[in-house]
């Protein structure tokens, strides 16, 4: 199926910031460590670096190697933003030598509440936006409970079971799975959506992206 995509774009001169940012949780009020950043590789199943912050601006930053430090203090309030959201795809750098560089894109950014309120979850494809056809699989996370460090006062399984709603960008549409390794009932691909509605509230524990 062919349809039109958001892209958000990061820098792509980015890559090494977003792998050498240290992967710790910011200890202090508030929610404390809800605003997560999982980087992902085409092809691997394992994210290769996941971190969780304090605030969504924390978050923002870390996800795009320090470039946008403006973000609104909530996540529900930079979805609403069209400015903040056209900054954040504004910038598309090239190598001197006139070659495109390695692009990190943010893909999408999952909530805990409806209407992309509460905790939020970015995650970020090192290798570029998703391809227009839905028949491959450009990103994929078998199981989102898994391979943290989850914020303090937090279960290990951080993430899973708690996804409501979720913000589609770099061309991608997601498919939310009840079970890992993409078994169970699933959304079918979807697009930015403010309610995952009561089959699917606070169930996904894999995601696939294309």
């Amino acid at each position: 199926m062919l349809r039109a995509r958001v892209l958000v774009f990061l820098c792509g001169g980015v890559l090494a910031a977003l792998l050498l940012v240290p992967a710790t949780v910011q200890a202090s009020g508030g929610t404390r460590g809800g605003n997560c950043v999982s980087m992902l590789a085409r092809g691997q199943a394992v994210p290769v670096r996941q971190a969780c912050f304090d605030s969504f601006a924390s978050a923002i930053r870390f996800a795009t190697g320090g470039r946008v430090t403006n973000a609104p203090a909530t996540a529900a309030a930079a979805v609403a933003d069209p400015a903040f959201v056209a900054e954040l795809g504004a910038s598309k750098s090239t190598s001197g030598s006139g070659v495109q560089p390695q692009q990190a894109v943010v893909i999408a950014v999952d909530f805990v509440d409806q209407n992309f309120g509460g905790a939020s979850h970015t995650s970020v494809g090192l290798d570029g936006p998703c391809t227009t056809p839905t028949s491959d699989i450009d990103y994929q996370e078998p199981n989102v409970g898994l391979h943290w460090t989850a914020p303090p006062g937090q279960i290990s399984t951080f993430w899973n079971d708690r996804i409501t709603s979720f913000q589609a960008a770099g061309n991608c549409f997601s498919d939310h799975f009840v079970d890992q390794n993409f078994l169970g009932d699933h959304t079918t691909w979807r697009n930015t959506t403010a309610n995952i509605g009561p089959e699917f509230n606070d169930k996904t524990t894999s995601i696939r992206w294309s």
